[in-house]
């Protein structure tokens, strides 16, 4: 005789917007629910922890060292995410914070990592200037910075950093 986790297919990450969530939700939160009193003081390993609310919760309840691990880099990146901010919310994942990771981007130059970095850290200390001292217009302040990168220094900032230091662009060209 099969038990119910036999007779129903889940998929292995279902869509929080779709049936299967909340069934899928109850049964993966209920296991680590069942397992919370029996960890304090242990050792956790949590194979497949997924978005990582099952270690975090591990961790709450008392294990000494909880162990998670995933194969999917993106769901590793949310695991860590959820393990530092204590929760994993679609808002945190929505089209704003989509499109300031994309301003990030244009504004330290698409085709650099450390480019990337400049960007966020620009856009940042830009958001909070604004947000702080303009707050009915910060939106387009940010808006018209990224117009104005897109239109004015295509390559961002690493690329104008890279012709000033003489070298090619981020695009391979050489220097005109």
């Amino acid at each position: 005789m099969k038990n119910q986790l036999q007779q129903e297919s889940y998929p292995e990450r279902p869509d929080p917007g779709g049936n299967e969530w909340e069934d899928h939700h109850a049964d993966h939160l209920s296991r680590y629910l069942y397992a919370a009193p029996l960890v304090a003081g242990r050792r956790v390993l949590d194979a497949g922890t997924g978005p990582g609310y099952g270690a975090a919760l591990l961790k709450d309840a008392g294990a000494s060292h909880v162990q998670a691990v995933d194969i999917d880099p993106a769901t590793i990146g949310g695991a860590l995410f959820t393990l530092q901010v204590g929760l994993a919310s679609p808002s945190l994942v929505g089209i704003v914070p989509s499109i300031e990771m994309v301003i990030y981007a244009a504004v330290g130059g698409r085709l650099s990592l450390i480019g990337a970095v400049y960007g966020a850290i620009l856009v940042g200390a830009a958001k909070t200037y604004f947000s702080e001292n303009f707050v009915e217009y910060w939106l387009y302040f940010i808006g018209g910075l990224f117009m104005l990168v897109v239109i004015f220094l295509p390559e961002g900032l690493a690329g104008l950093l890279d012709r000033l230091k003489g070298g090619r662009g981020a695009r391979g060209e050489a220097p005109k």
